[in-house]
């Protein structure tokens, strides 16, 4: 009610906001990519218009209040290659220490061979 009374966003962040990071920056988040944030969240963000404060909501976080001070486009394809980068890094480091650990098991087995019981 504050708010959308005209009181400031930026301190009424600062003094209520729980989230102590953007509490001191008078709850600005900064630019935000698609995937970023919850779902319920970038809902929100993408229903209003710049400059629009949204009513109160609740994610899995707390409650929340949006405005939106602008919008660009974005060209998400470097970013897009450097987490396939990373994922296929990732991947192949994964995939190596379960092939050492493999290894690892075969080399510490103990496996007696009984060729006397299956001849008899």
């Amino acid at each position: 009610e504050r708010i959308l009374g005209g009181d400031d966003f930026d301190a009424l962040a600062r003094s209520n906001s729980d989230d102590k990071p953007s509490a001191i920056k008078g709850g600005d988040l900064g630019w935000s990519t698609p995937g970023n944030l919850v779902p319920a969240f970038e809902e929100q963000m993408d229903q209003l218009a710049i400059d629009e404060i949204s009513r109160p909501f609740k994610t899995q976080f707390g409650w929340h209040i949006v405005q939106v001070l602008g919008r660009r486009d974005y060209d998400a394809t470097d970013e897009t290659r450097r987490d396939q980068a990373t994922k296929a890094v990732r991947d192949e480091k994964a995939a190596e220490a379960l092939e050492n650990y493999l290894r690892k098991l075969r080399d510490e087995a103990y496996i007696e061979l009984r060729l006397d019981d299956i001849n008899n």
